[in-house]
């Protein structure tokens, strides 16, 4: 009996070692180790130590851009490589006769190359996973895991598609608390930074780019810096616009900054500026304006404009400076009846006259002389003061709507994306009201933003939470 016993344990060894008999243990999901390393790097967890903890913000950040073009977003042609430098909290033994470890922190920095972007519901392709790997290996975490980023939402939050309704609410709302104390500081000291700005050399600040309040003080303070390097320089009334085009000076006189330029290169910036031609610019938006606020008085319509654009050419000034002069001998349109109607001046390529069906503006070509223009409104301006009325009773339903959704629900704030229609956004509160006694409980204090799309706010800022318009209360 021994010796069959021993025969049998021979014969397992040797299955085990063909891999017949071996275990597989399972491999970890690409979510779950990405969420493990959210803990390790997380900016918050750096407190006592600002400079690591802004650091780990702008890696946490690229690492968030990276995961979202392998999940198939828009790829950003201007980066060669996400260099990402976090720093890890780590204990180690403690020295002589402690008892309590010590801490320390260690900076793990890794260069990855673009990720291959896939479509939703495929694969991850292979370079992308030997990227992560590599990645993740670099905290001592597995670089061998199972799934895929599609539809895995946030790293910090479980996969969108498989999420609760009430989950999600709950999720955005202990973020935006995070975020509020966060931010608080931040915002507050920016306030003192633009004000200083303003008064100090007159000029006003503005970002084009979404970037979180840390970031955004930080380019501040290197404004400051350059301004303060170029004192010569007489910037006052001037707009300053912080986004991520190249800096240069736009057809209205406003100043566009890069934000990754830094002080050394706005301040050469400053100095090669033709302030004059600045000014010359700003004068002419002025004088524009006081044209078309004259123009709109003698015709007696709501308002005369046009697109930024066409605004800026000749053609337009000469538009108005024709209207100013036949108008102020013929008169008011229409025996002045259509005080409510805007005229929007369009560029002459193959356009006519028309009216808009949705604000209830007359498109005007820029080519169009005032006696036909008359003649139009005259035929039609009816018609388009009454979609003009519409749409502004329209506009105001919705406001209102908006008002009681927000007391219903007990909602901070309550936006709707541009690309919505207002029928998907009645749609959408409608629903909400119908609903409000089961969501009061999760949605109390929340800023919610409907659009077309589930999405949870952005760490470190005071960004919103995304609801679908067409939402399912089944999913809660």
């Amino acid at each position: 009996m021994q010796s069959s016993r021993s025969v049998l344990r021979l014969l397992c060894q040797r299955f085990r070692n063909a891999g017949y008999c071996q275990q597989q243990s399972p491999r970890p999901h690409v979510l779950d180790e990405l969420r493990r390393l959210f803990k390790l790097v997380h900016p918050d967890l750096f407190h006592s130590y600002p400079q690591h903890q802004e650091i780990n913000q702008r890696s946490f950040q690229l690492l968030q851009e990276y995961l979202r073009v392998a999940k198939g977003g828009q790829v950003n042609c201007s980066v060669n490589e996400y260099k990402l430098e976090f720093y890890v909290r780590r204990e180690r033994e403690p020295k002589g006769f402690k008892d309590e470890k010590e801490e320390s922190i260690k900076k793990v920095e890794v260069c990855l190359p673009p990720p291959q972007a896939t479509l939703p519901g495929t694969e991850m392709l292979p370079a992308t996973r030997s990227a992560l790997g590599l990645l993740l290996s670099s905290f001592g975490l597995s670089p061998e895991f199972s799934g895929n980023l599609t539809g895995g939402g946030e790293i910090l939050s479980k996969s969108r598609l498989t999420m609760k309704l009430s989950e999600l609410f709950q999720t955005a709302s202990e973020l935006q608390r995070q975020n509020e104390t966060t931010v608080l500081g931040q915002e507050q000291r920016m306030i003192v930074v633009r004000n200083a700005l303003r008064l100090g050399r007159g000029v006003t600040v503005s970002f084009r780019k979404d970037l979180p309040p840390d970031s955004q003080l930080q380019c501040l303070h290197s404004l400051a810096r350059a301004l303060d390097s170029v004192p010569d320089c007489e910037l006052k009334g001037c707009a300053l616009l912080i986004g991520d085009s190249c800096c240069g000076v736009d057809g209205l006189g406003n100043l566009w900054l890069n934000h990754d330029d830094g002080p050394v290169f706005w301040a050469e910036f400053f100095r090669q500026l033709d302030v004059s031609s600045i000014a010359a610019k700003r004068a002419a938006v002025r004088e524009r304006r006081v044209k078309e606020f004259r123009a709109a008085r003698l015709m007696e319509v709501e308002m005369i404009f046009a697109d930024d654009a066409l605004s800026l050419e000749q053609e337009y000034s000469s538009f108005l400076d024709k209207v100013l002069h036949e108008a102020e001998a013929i008169g008011a349109v229409g025996d002045g009846k259509f005080h409510d109607l805007p005229i929007r001046v369009t560029s002459s390529s193959g356009s006519s006259m028309s009216v808009d069906d949705r604000m209830g503006y007359i498109n005007v070509p820029v080519t169009e002389n005032l006696a036909e223009i008359y003649k139009f409104v005259n035929e039609r301006g009816r018609e388009a003061v009454k979609r003009r009325i519409e749409f502004k009773a329209e506009e105001e339903k919705l406001g209102n709507l908006n008002l009681h959704v927000r007391k219903k629900l007990r909602l901070r704030n309550l936006v709707f994306a541009p690309e919505l229609e207002m029928e998907q956004i009645r749609s959408a509160c409608m629903r909400l009201l119908n609903h409000a006694t089961r969501l009061r409980l999760l949605t109390e204090g929340l800023s919610i933003c409907i659009s077309d799309e589930y999405r949870l706010p952005i760490p470190g800022t005071r960004s919103m939470m995304h609801l679908r318009w067409n939402f399912s209360m089944a999913d809660l």
